[in-house]
């Protein structure tokens, strides 16, 4: 990544609260340079799409232009100088680093006496925030300085004491390795490739992690937080979706009940979690008391930060149609309209996956207008954006509303259209063509077209339609849309 990439995107990540924070931070230093940043710190955050050329035309006026990669790095370094110095980035760690860089002045100075109770604050809040490094460094200063005490009497059994206190805490630390690597390893094995890896290397990794558990417990909360994540998220990867929610759930109940926990966003993500915990009420197709709290506590959060309150309605929107509750998930997206349009221009993937739900609730609901509306704003996306899979069931369902339509013309134009894009693509694509050719004929054939879905249903439970099936299943119920049509009068089940 280009040190200009990296300058436009950590502008991009910042909060309103930390840009206000940064040009504060500016304007009271009263310094020229600081000016010509704030420019420059405008201009990139007013920018979609980092360009080089664009900057350079917008100041070649400018003196600093001649030194602007210099600036940009003055700018970079600021804005990390800005942060730091925010109070909503100041956790337990920061507090107790800057006490421990207290300690080797007071030391230089030999004002010893002064140490004691820096180092009895630093030792009560490493022990509150389960901050066990920071435990051990004071208690190494405090054997520094026990001989230099001419008030500490019991020097021997002081240097005992901490001795077997720094044992203890080289045990938490430990400890807290173990559950971190295990946290680590388990993140690795499903980053890439997650579906596509065997249930059979799930369970070996289970089982480590069992025997992990088992020969050595966890013994603080961040172990536990770590011990629940990683089984969660292999369970969710072997399908026990149950055993997976409960997992998620123990863990946002440790994080609730601990305030340095929740509010660690370099370890424990609130949001993340409660993510994890709703992606497994999703294929639950549950929408219990648990969940509800859960959505409501995270929208009151979450409301004054457009891309977070997103990501916590898409989830919602996703239990809502997985549950067939409609009327809920289209009162959803018509009472959210300002927040969708806040971010209306931005291609990016939680802005997509809400669409594509909001297609679903219309379609599922039978408003095709309103579908096909929806997915003219999927459309307008950059492709790259999307799953090819999902890029494929946003186009499949824009074919099902015009069969519902009788728009045959039109949707014998698109399956044409989707099936010569899918001959461009994968050739192992068998349940999607599959799909293709069978709705193809399906319009075409007036008399026998049940006959050609219950042909498609069956040729779908093949063995080799199971990839394809199990992508097309995940995100879209298309055999529930078979079943409907081959029986209409048949009650249909939550989808």
């Amino acid at each position: 990544m280009i040190p200009s990439t990296q300058l436009f995107e950590l502008i991009k990540s910042l909060t309103k609260a930390e840009k206000r924070s940064f040009k504060l931070m500016c304007s009271s230093q009263g310094d020229v340079n600081k000016k010509i940043v704030v420019r420059l710190f405008d201009k990139l955050d007013e920018m979609k799409v980092y360009d080089e050329k664009l900057v350079k035309n917008f100041f070649r006026e400018e003196r600093f232009i001649k030194q602007l990669t210099s600036t940009k790095n003055y700018l970079y370094h600021l804005i990390l100088r800005s942060l730091n110095r925010s109070s909503e980035n100041k956790g337990p760690e920061h507090s107790i680093e800057s006490m421990i860089r207290v300690v080797p002045v007071l030391y230089q100075k030999k004002l010893f006496t002064q140490i004691i109770p820096v180092i009895k604050k630093i030792k009560r809040q490493a022990i509150e925030n389960e901050l066990y490094l920071f435990l051990f460094e004071s208690l190494s200063w405090e054997e520094n300085i026990i001989n230099h005490l001419p008030d500490f009497n019991n020097a021997m059994i002081r240097f005992s004491e901490i001795k077997s206190e720094k044992a203890g805490a080289l045990k938490k630390i430990e400890n807290r390795a173990v559950y971190q690597n295990l946290r680590a390893q388990v993140f690795g094995l499903v980053k890439e490739e997650r579906y596509g890896k065997s249930i059979q290397l799930f369970n070996k990794k289970e089982k480590d992690v069992l025997s992990i558990i088992t020969n050595d417990p966890p013994s603080c909360l961040r172990s536990q937080c770590d011990m629940h994540y990683s089984l969660g998220i292999l369970l969710f990867y072997k399908k026990d979706f149950f055993k997976s929610y409960n997992e998620f759930k123990t863990l946002l109940g440790i994080l609730d009940r601990t305030g340095f926990l929740k509010k660690d966003t370099s370890n424990y993500n609130y949001l993340y979690a409660a993510q994890n915990c709703l992606a497994t009420a999703i294929h639950l197709a549950l929408y219990d008391d648990f969940v509800k709290d859960l959505l409501t506590q995270l929208k009151e959060e979450y409301k004054n930060n457009p891309a977070n309150y997103l990501l916590v309605l898409r989830l919602e929107l996703a239990i809502l149609v997985k549950t067939s509750k409609f009327d809920q998930a289209i009162s959803l997206i018509e009472h959210n309209q300002t927040t969708i349009k806040q971010l209306d221009k931005q291609e990016d993937l939680i802005l997509a996956d809400f669409l594509f739900g909001a297609v679903q609730a219309y379609f599922w609901k039978g408003d095709y207008k309103q579908t096909i509306k929806w997915i003219n704003k999927i459309t307008t996306f950059k492709q790259k954006v999307f799953p090819a899979e999902i890029y494929f069931i946003t186009r499949l369902i824009e074919i099902l509303v015009h069969i519902e339509l009788q728009n045959h013309s039109l949707a014998i134009s698109f399956l044409g259209s989707l099936k010569r894009q899918q001959e461009k693509e994968d050739k192992n694509q068998f349940a999607e063509k599959a799909v293709i050719n069978s709705l193809s004929n399906y319009i075409q054939n007036n008399s026998h077209q049940k006959q050609i879905l219950k042909k498609l249903q069956a040729t779908l439970r093949q063995p080799k339609m199971k990839m394809g099936i199990s992508k097309l299943q995940k995100n879209f119920n298309f055999e529930n849309w078979l079943e409907r049509k081959i029986n209409p009068n048949k009650k249909q089940v939550a989808i």
